[in-house]
């Protein structure tokens, strides 16, 4: 009896091993066919240039800038509910650790929207809608700072008197020249004049800055010529030469040299707006004078 089940057991055994190499011999070219790999994920777009409201920020987007780590955004946050909000980009140097290179190149990526802007206007009986969001800015952020070379078309939108066409201008007209090496370039942009240059000059800078050549007429004229005024180096100039300076004092030029010994040197012209009693007329006035060339080798903005 046990071999007769032994029996029928190899029988199927046979039958079922026969049938599996039928049908491997059947169909072994279609094992041989490549499948493709599908995969999921996707190339991922570039990344957007980045642009903060230093009072609306958070944390996490802070932390993006360049040299600004999680925990340096977690302090510029908590210090900012402390103070109930910045008014001045300059109190970004009271977080606590806050590393002075980072502050003279966090311009390019902050500003700063006045705080009354944001508040309820009180009623007046007329109820009104609000304007949208897409509106563009009529009035620019508080210090706002853009490096002209650098700036996006929506930046310059933010700038008094320039509108989205305008802005495009400029920045056409910078890929023409390749880049600006003086501000008052702008004049050569349809939709700018003088008026508006003077509205703008203040909220622009470009990294080594050069002086527009002047051209010299045949009329004389009983004011000074400014060609007659050196260039300044602000790193080694003495206070009579600073005094060369239009509107420059005495205190002022002692207040620029001290502010130099305190930021151990300029790294470019814009720093010295930071001197005590400059105001941004008087810095117009010395901008085609001021260089931060230190022995021949102009000095570049930290990364």
């Amino acid at each position: 009896m046990k071999h007769e089940k032994l029996l029928v057991f190899l029988v199927y055994g046979a039958v079922a091993v026969g049938f599996c190499a039928a049908k491997y011999f059947l169909y072994k070219d279609s094992f041989m066919i490549p499948v493709p790999h599908e995969h999921s994920f996707q190339l991922s777009e570039p990344d957007e240039p980045i642009w903060l409201e230093v009072n609306s920020a958070s944390a996490a987007q802070l932390a993006k800038i360049p040299g600004v780590s999680r925990t340096l955004a977690d302090r510029i946050t908590a210090y900012r509910k402390e103070i109930g909000g910045f008014t001045s980009l300059q109190q970004l140097r009271d977080v606590p650790d806050f590393p002075e290179s980072l502050f003279l190149q966090i311009g390019e990526y902050l500003y700063l929207t006045p705080l009354e802007s944001a508040q309820t206007q009180p009623a007046t009986g007329i109820q009104t809608t609000p304007a949208p969001t897409t509106e563009p800015i009529t009035q620019p952020p508080t210090e706002l700072l853009l490096n002209l070379n650098t700036a996006t078309i929506a930046q310059f939108c933010l700038l008094p008197g320039i509108g989205e066409k305008t802005a495009a201008a400029i920045v056409e007209y910078r890929s023409s020249i390749g880049a600006f090496t003086n501000r008052q370039q702008l004049l050569e942009v349809a939709g700018i004049g003088d008026a508006t240059l003077a509205a703008i000059s203040a909220h622009l800078y470009i990294e080594n800055e050069q002086p527009l050549l002047q051209e010299t007429t045949a009329e004389t004229e009983t004011v000074t010529d400014p060609i007659e005024i050196p260039m300044i180096n602000l790193n080694t100039a003495t206070v009579q030469e600073l005094m060369l300076l239009p509107n420059c004092s005495e205190e002022l030029a002692h207040n620029v040299i001290y502010l130099r010994e305190g930021i151990h040197g300029f790294v470019n012209i814009l720093e010295v707006l930071y001197t005590e009693g400059i105001t941004d007329e008087i810095y117009i006035s010395w901008e085609p004078y001021l260089a931060v060339d230190d022995e021949g080798n102009t000095r570049k903005k930290p990364s």
